[in-house]
């Protein structure tokens, strides 16, 4: 594995969006202190994922278009 990040890059209970070194946009979640990683692009449109916003029941939500993705799954 590659390190994209440290742990303290990404905000609690918040979002970062990071490239890993073959250009996968990933969003990484730090959630009740786990960290989950989504692809960083909304199924609907393509947009970053981790410029939306982290849910208190752990679900990230588009900014674009409100929907949302279970950050466990």
């Amino acid at each position: 594995p590659v390190p994209v990040c440290s742990l303290s890059d990404i905000p609690p209970d918040g979002l970062l969006g990071v490239t890993t070194a073959d250009g996968t946009p990933v969003c990484l979640v730090l959630h009740a202190g786990t960290v989950h990683a989504l692809h960083d692009r909304c199924p609907h449109a393509e947009f970053s994922l981790s410029s939306g916003e982290l849910l208190p029941d752990g679900t990230v939500q588009c900014l674009w278009h409100g929907a949302r993705f279970d950050c466990a799954t």
